[in-house]
């Protein structure tokens, strides 16, 4: 597990960063931010663009939904049409 100052730290440079846990997009402080907490952090550390969840989810739905989206990835289609 990664701490918040070690996610900063990375120095990531990623057009898009999945983050398939629940509750991903969620903070307990208000903000205006665009990614507020976790997501926030990842933009931070230079993910350009995040896919976050701000529910609880299941864990077999999570894998097949990462799977459908990565699969989709392959420049074929924009990454809404991949979610959709």
């Amino acid at each position: 597990m990664l701490a918040a100052e070690e996610i900063i730290e990375l120095e990531l440079d990623a057009d898009w960063t999945l983050l398939s846990a629940c509750n991903t997009g969620w903070s307990q402080a208000s903000s205006n931010e665009a990614f507020p907490g976790l997501g926030q952090v990842f933009f931070y550390a230079g993910a350009r663009s995040l896919l976050l969840f701000n529910w609880p989810i299941l864990s077999a739905s999570t894998r097949d939904l990462m799977v459908s989206v990565v699969k989709n990835a392959d420049g074929s289609m924009s990454r809404a049409q991949g979610l959709r």
